[in-house]
């Protein structure tokens, strides 16, 4: 539907994709300044991610759908924390999360947390058994149109890219150093942090579900076999309602650092050496692992200077 906005517009012209999704990117905009209300956290940290040149460059200059997803995902958290009947929110939070992944895949990754946060909002199981089914319902209309055409194809391209490509990858280009099976180590360990994540999930406020949204996100953007810029989109909306967690200020790098994946194509047409490119790899995952580390110790000293009620300094 993005698509044929664009086309209606402009024709094959390629700026018609341009103005349908920078349209959908000050959407993006205007929710995380709604969203931020509602959290009581300063408006103005919103340019972490409308001041973004990242987003300036994959959204309105290479026009990347991945802020479709992008806005979804911010509607999601909306519809999460914002309603306070838990039929609407299981509702809303199942088709928004549906919506999502029909725009990228990988959003399905997030499922476990909100299923969670519908269970420890709640306390019942009713909420994430019916944004279970609002999903997969989501899902089964959104894939109808293609079902008399063959679906196989549908999936086809998705098949290649989940099985065989790799670019710009970080860790797991030392997996597939170490073991026969990087793959399925990398699913399988994304899996389990989702997870993870979903249950170590506390229902004490929405910035909770946003950190663990966060931790998936970019462990899937970490670990991935295929990395690319625009991925990081979805984590960039994430650092405006986070603000002063480790997770942001990693992202912050992250979306510095992560544009050295176009010295691919420099390496590729100038006919430099493989190494030039490992080096670029290393220098660009390098960086956003050792802000991951030094973030989180200062992290973990500030939290540790504060007196608690039951310290001995209190």
């Amino acid at each position: 539907m993005v698509f044929a906005v664009g086309a209606l517009l402009t024709g094959w012209d390629w700026r018609g994709q341009r103005y349908t999704l920078f349209l959908v990117d000050l959407a993006v905009i205007g929710s995380l300044l709604v969203l931020l209300k509602r959290l009581q956290i300063f408006p103005g940290y919103v340019v972490m991610y409308a001041w973004n040149p990242l987003v300036l460059k994959e959204v309105t200059n290479s026009a990347h759908i991945d802020v479709v997803a992008c806005l979804f995902l911010v509607l999601l958290i909306l519809s999460a924390t914002a309603f306070k009947d838990r039929t609407l929110t299981a509702v809303t939070t199942g088709f928004f999360l549906g919506l999502a992944t029909l725009s990228k895949i990988y959003q399905i990754i997030l499922a476990p947390i909100f299923f969670a946060w519908l269970y420890r909002r709640f306390q019942s199981s009713r909420p994430p058994l019916v944004a279970a089914v609002t999903l997969i319902l989501s899902l089964v209309l959104g894939y109808l149109p293609f079902l008399g055409n063959d679906v196989r194809r549908v999936f086809e391209g998705l098949y290649i890219y989940g099985f065989q490509w790799t670019m710009n990858e970080g860790v797991f280009g030392v997996l597939a150093q170490c073991t026969d099976y990087p793959r399925l180590i990398t699913y399988a360990g994304l899996g389990v942090i989702s997870i993870f994540c979903g249950w170590w999930l506390k229902a004490e406020g929405p910035i909770c579900l946003v950190g663990a949204m966060q931790v998936v996100l970019l462990a899937w953007l970490l670990l991935m076999p295929a990395v690319f810029p625009w991925y990081a989109l979805s984590l960039t909306a994430l650092a405006c309602l986070n603000p002063r967690s480790f997770l942001s200020k990693t992202t912050m790098i992250l979306t510095l650092v992560i544009c050295l994946y176009y010295m691919a194509f420099y390496v590729s047409y100038h006919a430099r050496p493989a190494y030039i490119w490992a080096l670029i790899r290393l220098l660009e995952h390098g960086s956003v692992w050792a802000t991951l580390v030094a973030t989180f110790y200062l992290e973990r000293r500030r939290v540790s200077a504060v007196p608690g009620p039951f310290s001995r300094s209190a």
